[in-house]
């Protein structure tokens, strides 16, 4: 029995589905989620924001999770991530503190910048310019969900009249995290103060370098390095390694096509882009990653194998630092038996080697 205190899993839940659902069907998927990760033990779930496509047509997260907060109030409710240079700040906070005040669980809020010239072109936003917009949003929301009065002047957002948000935030129940992808944004988020989130799409050297940074700026700040880091990983998990492999070769091949498309990749634009320039090599590799054959190398960092070899895995990467895990098998197409199949098995055979783990599994989900 593996016994690692302050480790914490949480449940990706999407707009997916069996190919060829109406998106209405895709929301009915999504909330059959819930329910059945509630009934498993899981007490936080997290969504995806993204627009203008068949991958996760999920536009605005933060009304998606009022709706999930008024059927279940006691879970808690994640975002990976809100994209924030789409966003204005002011807005951001005062729906942020809405719903602070509409749950009874705790806000666990991922902020990025999104990586698809799709949205930024159709939001007329210069994809340039999202570092520097990120920040800015940031230290608006921050500011007033810390209860401050906001005058703010900076290069892409003003607040030409200062004022409060109100309602005021329940702020105990908001922690913000801050997207981590690379050694750079590493110390970005550190030197913001703000909790790192991740993907397990990295190999472990990287996701220690970055991490590594984030701690050198954290300390910078005088904060502590021990809070939440939270990873999220795409799940298969079978009875042996030879079915989970064959398995999700093909869900998540599907995933990547979905990708490829939404993301345009054939077109490369971020060798181009400000900021965006390390995000040129994963992309192109990606059309590889349609065809599962190519998956292997992928497929060793996500959490996929036996029960065994799955618990392996998530001992490499809390040994990095990492101690909250989004269980992510919400891809498109998958249908919902498979994704219930899966996330019962985890919640069963894997999650009970930490403690804590799932707070309870209710009577008969095994």
């Amino acid at each position: 029995m593996v016994t690692l205190q302050g480790v914490s899993f949480g449940l990706s839940t999407q707009a997916v589905g069996a190919e060829g659902l109406s998106d209405l069907a895709l929301y009915e998927e999504l909330l059959s989620d819930v329910a059945f990760g509630r009934s498993l033990g899981y007490r936080d779930v997290w969504l995806i924001e993204h627009h203008f496509s068949d991958y996760y047509p999920t536009p605005d997260p933060l009304l998606l999770l009022s709706h999930i907060a008024a059927r279940y109030p006691d879970l808690s409710l994640g975002t990976m991530v809100l994209v924030t240079p789409w966003y204005n700040p002011l807005r951001m906070a005062e729906q942020i503190a809405m719903l602070s005040n509409l749950t009874h669980g705790h806000l666990h809020l991922g902020l990025g910048r999104g990586t698809a010239k799709l949205e930024y072109d159709a939001f007329d936003i210069d994809m340039s310019e999202a570092r520097e917009r990120f920040k800015e949003n940031y230290e608006i929301v921050s500011h007033a969900l810390a209860g401050e009065v906001v005058d703010y002047h900076g290069q892409h957002y003003r607040v030409r009249r200062a004022v409060p948000v109100r309602p005021t935030a329940v702020r105990e129940r908001v922690t913000l995290y801050g997207a981590v992808a690379s050694t750079e944004s590493g110390g970005v988020m550190g030197a913001l103060g703000v909790a790192p989130i991740s993907v397990a799409q990295f190999p472990l050297h990287i996701h220690r370098k970055n991490l590594d940074e984030w701690r050198q700026q954290m300390r910078l700040l005088g904060k502590s390095v021990e809070g939440p880091k939270v990873l999220m990983a795409h799940v298969y998990v079978a009875d042996t390694d030879e079915e989970a492999d064959v398995c999700a070769r093909e869900h998540f091949s599907r995933y990547f096509r979905s990708q490829v498309k939404h993301y345009e990749t054939e077109m490369n634009y971020w060798k181009d882009i400000k900021g965006y320039e390390s995000h040129s090599r994963f992309f192109s590799n990606m059309q590889k990653l349609t065809e599962p054959q190519n998956m292997g190398p992928w497929l060793d960092l996500q959490l996929v194998g036996s029960p065994a070899t799955v618990i392996k895995r998530l001992q490499a990467y809390i040994e990095l630092g990492y101690n909250h895990f989004i269980v992510h098998i919400s891809t498109p197409g998958v249908p919902r038996a498979v994704r219930h199949e899966v996330h019962r098995k985890f919640a069963t055979r894997v999650a009970p080697e930490f403690a804590p783990s799932l707070p309870a599994v209710a009577a008969g989900a095994s």
